[in-house]
């Protein structure tokens, strides 16, 4: 049996949506479906899936015009967001259904730009917690019963359980490609999981059906075979060539066909370097074997395809804690992330990053959980940045090259701690996470120790060594986050919005009781801070301890309101 990601078996995690046993739909120009099998769908997204873009017709020649028109904008912004519908008992302490995931969103500003794409963002995030809520609410019953029934047996620890992790796999100003992890635990033998994956055009915000990506099923399904078999050659299919026969390019989501019968969608992400196609446990095999997951490379077979959906250049690609094929020299290769060495916090010891048969071990990571991307630089190279969350919430970032050989931790001996740049909409109170998107122009923060301790933003590129390089000449602190008092005058000098001095010969005089309104740093001594007239002044910060502020006063004889993490 395949190894999963140790996440999955933490959280006994699994699904309830096999291939052909979730939400099905068809697309617009399909036979007529039994639409009983969808009447509990939300009317946005309904609508938004019978509206799939798809040819006209039963066109599909090799000349076909690309339907991904794209706007020529540039890549959207794109941020992460969490929800939580777990369930409590009547004391509010007891878990006993445990419901969360995370949602793909565009910003305020990208949303905007792609407005389309922000309603369609937006649909699959409304439609995701309506279908989990249900979930909870038909099996509240049997998951109190379950948590009570394991209390009893080995002092409790065991929950039903909802879960769904979505990974951006390509984003650019034609496509977003999502491939959504889903599981859950809902008593029997064994959690289960299954991918489910979502091709949206960013001007249109309509889901694109592979029919308009890939010119033959015939010959698909070939590759796909001659794949599957090279590559699983321990797996026991139930028969690979009937299994496919069931499978329709002109459809998003599964469903049925006039008939009653049901066909089956091809799972498929439309990557930067080609399709990746997804094959959920009991989809082509049984559930011992997993799951399974197959990419074409656009230059492998570019007669296959519609038109050139390769990315020149830069980008980012998302992998999940399942196995993955990415594109690296040409060849598809497997990228798979596993932690190991776990301590009685559940902090995970060593970070192993598997690169076809050869493998890294990092070793004292002392972190929970990561996050990892595939970062395709504009020079050909490739890098996997790994974000990991230690115990006092730093985040470290671990890179690595993944060349011709194996893979190599960069600059292993450099403490690197980073992380995303957070995200608040005060209008709508949504918080989230940034993504990085393109890796020429990321957003990331790093922490900072300079008059408080934060997380402050800047744009950074990944540097010639893969280790990302600030753009930006100074990080910026988030918005009205510290804003100190000072408890004494000072003389220091007034800057302009660029960093530069006004007058050194002439410092500002400023009184006992301002506000100073902590503004951007360069993260090594120096904060720019905003008073209440608005004028921006400089506070250059020593290194050694105590703290002296322009070398004339300690911080904390200046100041009130700091506020320093550990």
């Amino acid at each position: 049996m395949k190894r999963r990601g140790s996440v999955f078996i933490l959280l006994m995690i699994s699904t309830l949506i096999f291939s052909g046993c979730g939400n099905t739909m068809t697309v617009e120009d399909s036979p007529a479906p039994n639409r009983t099998s969808v009447k509990n769908q939300g009317e946005v997204w309904k609508n938004l899936i019978e509206e799939a873009e798809t040819p006209e017709g039963e066109d599909t020649s090799k000349n076909k015009k690309d339907v991904l028109l794209g706007s020529g904008e540039g890549s959207p912004e794109l941020i992460s967001t969490y929800f939580d519908n777990s369930k409590y008992m009547n004391d509010g302490s007891t878990l006993y259904f445990q419901c969360f995931g995370n949602h793909i969103l565009t910003t305020e500003a990208s949303g905007q730009k792609y407005p389309k794409l922000s309603e369609t963002l937006k649909a699959m995030a409304d439609e995701e917690e309506r279908v989990f809520k249900e979930e909870v609410v038909d099996n509240d019953r049997e998951a109190q019963d379950f948590a009570k029934q394991m209390e009893g047996e080995n002092g409790g620890g065991a929950y039903y359980s909802r879960y769904a992790e979505d990974f951006v796999k390509r984003v650019d100003d034609k496509c977003l490609s999502i491939v959504r992890i889903t599981n859950g635990f809902m008593g029997g033998a064994h959690p289960d999981y299954s991918y489910e994956t979502y091709n949206i055009d960013v001007a249109t915000g309509k889901l694109v059906s592979l029919s308009s990506v890939v010119s033959d099923k015939e010959k698909l399904d070939e590759i796909l075979i001659k794949k599957l078999e090279e590559e699983y050659s321990d797996v026991e299919f139930f028969g690979l060539e009937d299994s496919l026969k069931d499978y329709r390019m002109d459809m998003v989501l599964s469903g049925e066909d006039q008939e009653g019968n049901v066909v089956y969608a091809y799972d498929f992400t439309l990557d930067p370097d080609g399709v990746s196609f997804y094959f959920s446990p009991y989809g082509i095999s049984p559930y011992v074997y997993g799951d399974q997951v197959v990419k074409i490379l656009y230059d492998e077979e570019p007669e296959l395809f519609t038109g050139k959906y390769a990315v020149e250049g830069a980008y980012i690609s998302y992998i999940t804690e399942l196995d993955n094929k990415c594109g690296i020299n040409g060849k598809a290769e497997k990228i798979h992330i596993a932690r190991d060495d776990y301590d009685e916090s559940g902090a995970f010891g060593t970070l192993i990053i598997e690169k076809g048969a050869a493998s890294l071990e990092i070793k004292e990571t002392d972190c929970f959980n990561q996050t990892s991307f595939i970062v395709h630089t504009a020079s050909g190279k490739d890098y996997l940045y790994s974000f990991a969350n230690m115990i006092d919430d730093l985040r470290k970032l671990y890179v690595t090259e993944l060349g011709s050989g194996g893979p190599v931790q960069v600059k292993p001996q450099e403490e690197l701690y980073y992380n995303y740049r957070d995200y608040y909409d005060a209008e709508s109170s949504m918080y989230g996470v940034y993504l990085p998107v393109y890796p020429e122009d990321m957003d990331l923060s790093i922490r900072c120790d300079l008059l408080s301790t934060y997380s402050a933003y800047a744009k950074f590129e990944a540097g010639s060594d893969g280790i990302p390089v600030q753009k930006d000449k100074y990080l910026t602190i988030p918005e009205d986050l510290f804003v100190l008092t000072s408890k004494a005058a000072l003389d220091t000098p007034e800057v302009d919005e660029e960093g530069n001095v006004k007058d050194k010969d002439k410092p500002l005089h400023i009184a006992m009781g301002e506000d100073y309104t902590l503004y951007r740093t360069d993260g090594k001594g120096i904060v720019d801070a905003k008073l209440s007239d608005g004028k921006i002044v400089r506070l250059e910060v020593s290194e050694e301890l105590p703290h002296k502020i322009n070398g004339v006063i300690s911080e904390d004889k200046l100041f009130d309101g700091m506020h320093y993490a550990g």
